[in-house]
């Protein structure tokens, strides 16, 4: 099943890391957790593509930058 119809109502969506800079270690592990959580849960249920790419994307972003 492709979804190439619905491109055009997906908008664009951007990850201000701003968001999780001034988070404690502990708040930022959380953060990474539930962006991991959020993750999984759309990939199992096949959402948009677009919105696919974005969580793998941010998630990729938070494990190169503040997991280790």
């Amino acid at each position: 099943m492709t979804m190439t119809h619905y491109d055009d109502d997906m908008p664009d969506v951007s990850f201000d890391e701003n968001t999780i800079t001034n988070l404690s270690g502990t708040e930022k592990t959380n953060f990474i957790e539930y962006v991991r959580d959020d993750l999984e849960y759309i990939l199992q249920h096949k959402t948009h593509p677009k919105l696919i790419k974005y969580y793998k994307d941010v998630f990729a972003r938070l494990i190169k930058k503040y997991g280790h």
